[in-house]
């Protein structure tokens, strides 16, 4: 994928933290200009806390959209775009579309809300913008919205399918044989390699995997299934990674950082956004593996274990992301016990399962492996919730 974009990212990062050094303390006595990584590092490190906290004295001309996380990670918040960043974010999806072999006179199926969580609204946007035409689903719940979803590829026949991960299979696997589409763009949730080279022989598409997330919303995007990494859009941000000594790199395993130059209405500026990852470069770019969240962890029995590495072995097994993880303590023992709830027809692995759980994690002795018979949990957007921890009830 080669670069669409030449820019002096410096230079318009020390523009940006001008803008903001008139709004915002943080960035008042920060010495400019920035030339170099080693000037980037006086910049502070911001979080999510930060934008829950900050204060909107922006002027109103630089907010176009206000765009809200789902909060299946964690707290929901709200983050504020500038008419320049909302561009640039179109930008980006055009190129993740256009990545996917998508062209001009394609329709594609838009399984992503519409709501205040409007990632559907601006992936419409964007393919129109690209002479692409946009097919929205709609519906009150999950099984609504799967639905209308067969229904509307049996109608207009789209080539495509941009959706959340764990809504893949279960649309993929209604529709019709000899269905339209070719390929899909996940995103939303992690994409295991089992989950995606099933789907692919299954329902016969390409499945393309994109790295979003709210505050920038697309990082990358990535085909090959066997390996794991995704090409970084380079030329549309700063990407640091922070090692465990706190050093800025730029290839290594670490805390990811983002400093979105085009951003006026929210200082996205060092900002971590809580992804575990890991970046190395190759001939014709810098590519980056997400290795887990640093909130999505679980203290059980004395051992940190990540969501990430728990739904890669389960996923592994059952080839798709359906299940139930739901942690709580034993009132007797006060021990921590584990149950993973399963649907009935994968219920027949069990046995494979819960030999890959005992190779990988030292819980796998508290593991309760249940048949649940009632549809899965899901957000008001889709999101199947795949990790409960129902601890913090016990009093």
């Amino acid at each position: 994928m080669k670069s669409m974009l030449k820019r002096d990212m410096y230079s318009e990062i020390s523009a940006l933290v001008n803008w903001y050094a008139a709004v915002d303390p943080r960035y008042a006595d920060i010495a400019l200009p920035i030339t170099k990584r080693e000037d980037l590092m006086r910049l502070p490190i911001s979080s999510r806390k930060d934008l829950l906290s900050y204060g909107h004295t922006i002027p109103i001309r630089e907010m176009v959209h206000v765009h809200a996380t789902s909060g299946s990670t964690t707290q929901s918040i709200y983050v504020s775009v500038s008419p320049r960043a909302y561009e640039a974010r179109k930008r980006r999806l055009a190129r993740v579309f256009a990545s996917a072999g998508l062209k001009p006179g394609d329709r594609v199926l838009n399984m992503f809300g519409y709501e205040l969580n409007g990632a559907g609204r601006i992936v419409e946007q964007s393919l129109l913008s690209a002479g692409i035409g946009v097919i929205p689903v709609s519906g009150d719940t999950l099984e609504q919205r799967l639905e209308r979803a067969v229904e509307l590829v049996r109608m207009f026949k789209p080539v495509a399918i941009n959706a959340y991960t764990g809504q893949l299979f279960d649309v993929l696997s209604r529709l019709d044989k000899g269905h339209s589409v070719k390929r899909c763009v996940a995103s939303g949730e992690p994409l295991a390699n089992a989950y995606r080279t099933m789907l692919e022989g299954s329902a016969g598409v390409e499945i393309h995997n994109m790295y979003a997330a709210v505050e920038f919303v697309v990082f990358g995007v990535s085909r090959a299934a066997d390996d794991g990494y995704i090409r970084l859009f380079d030329d549309e941000a700063v990407f640091e990674v922070i090692d465990t000594a706190g050093r800025s790199l730029d290839e290594g395993k670490g805390d990811l950082l983002v400093t979105d130059p085009d951003n006026k209405a929210m200082p996205i500026i060092r900002y971590r956004l809580g992804d575990q990852v890991e970046i190395i470069r190759r001939a014709d770019g810098r590519y980056i593996k997400v290795l887990g969240r640093t909130s999505e962890s679980f203290l059980i029995r004395g051992a940190i274990y990540y969501v990430r590495e728990i739904s890669d072995v389960i996923e592994a097994v059952l080839k798709r992301p359906k299940f139930l993880v739901v942690i709580k303590k034993d009132l007797e023992t006060y021990q921590d016990s584990v149950s993973l709830y399963l649907s009935q027809e994968d219920m027949a692995s069990e046995k494979e399962l819960r030999a890959a759980l005992k190779r990988s994690f030292g819980f796998w002795q508290s593991v309760k492996i249940l048949c649940r018979k009632e549809a899965f949990p899901t957000l008001p957007n889709g999101k199947l919730v795949r990790f409960l921890d129902a601890r913090e009830k016990v009093s």
